[in-house]
């Protein structure tokens, strides 16, 4: 399913306004209002060019994307191996600052990443499917389909944390 950049952006406040009401406080939704106002803003460059009928996607909640270009070659499916460079990043707790957790310029050669495998949080495995090479997606994961509630301390994410990720697709492989 996939809805307009508008529709998202009243789905993710309205989800958050009524999580607010719901669990006591919106400012315990901090990383994500982050995101919207960066949605809003255009400061991801998925949104700089959007116009109403710029396609956002939403899977059950936890995993939200958008194509900053839609590649031309072969879709991504369950099983493939996705060459892939990419930057991943989260919007710190307490400073509200992003901090980025990896980028792929700083090794040789692209990730390989084994979609649907398990040791692959599942987000990112999501957010692959059904795009193409040479497509470049920005993608926000929600904890319960990246580290959950322990995060990742080889990494220094911390529980609780919604991953964004802007990838790349080189190429792929089965």
């Amino acid at each position: 399913m996939t809805y307009t950049r508008n529709e998202i952006i009243g789905i993710v406040v309205g989800v958050i306004f009524f999580s607010s009401f719901l669990f006591g406080g919106i400012f315990n939704q901090l990383p994500l209002l982050s995101f919207v106002k960066h949605l809003h803003a255009g400061y991801i460059s998925s949104f700089k060019n959007a116009t109403r009928e710029t396609p956002v996607s939403l899977y059950n909640g936890g995993v939200i994307y958008v194509d900053d270009v839609i590649g031309e070659g072969k879709e991504v499916k369950v099983g493939d191996a996705a060459h892939i460079l990419y930057e991943g990043k989260y919007i710190h707790t307490t400073t509200h600052e992003e901090v980025v957790f990896f980028n792929s310029k700083d090794q040789k050669e692209p990730v390989i990443i084994p979609v649907g495998d398990k040791n692959i949080i599942p987000g990112l495995s999501i957010a692959l499917i059904g795009m193409r090479e040479g497509g470049v997606r920005i993608v926000q994961i929600d904890p319960t389909f990246a580290y959950g509630s322990e995060g990742n301390t080889r990494i220094n994410i911390p529980g609780n944390t919604p991953l964004i990720f802007q990838i790349y697709l080189l190429k792929i492989s089965k």
